[in-house]
């Protein structure tokens, strides 16, 4: 992962196929949103070529079992372990 920091102090968070992420909500909506938190810890296993970073379609995948759900960068929240290691770009 990198994270993109800004003169302003915010952050833009630019994800890398097999980044663990927290899923607040997917474009189809519900099956995420059932434990206490209301996100589960996945795996991203497609990202769409050819479109900003910011913008791309993300393909998520929580198990096997599961076929991959479709977030947007929003959607997402790094994993602990990942943001702990991501690559620091100054924008």
């Amino acid at each position: 992962m990198i994270i993109h920091r800004h003169g302003d102090g915010s952050e833009g968070y630019q994800y890398e196929v097999n980044d663990r992420v927290m899923v607040e909500r997917t474009i189809q909506g519900g099956w995420f949103d059932i434990g206490p938190t209301r996100a589960e810890t996945c795996t991203v296993e497609r990202i769409e070529e050819g479109s900003s970073w910011r913008t791309a379609l993300h393909k998520i995948r929580y198990s096997a079992e599961w076929g991959p759900a479709e977030c947007f960068p929003w959607h997402l929240t790094p994993h602990p372990e990942v943001l702990a290691s991501a690559t620091l770009v100054q924008a």
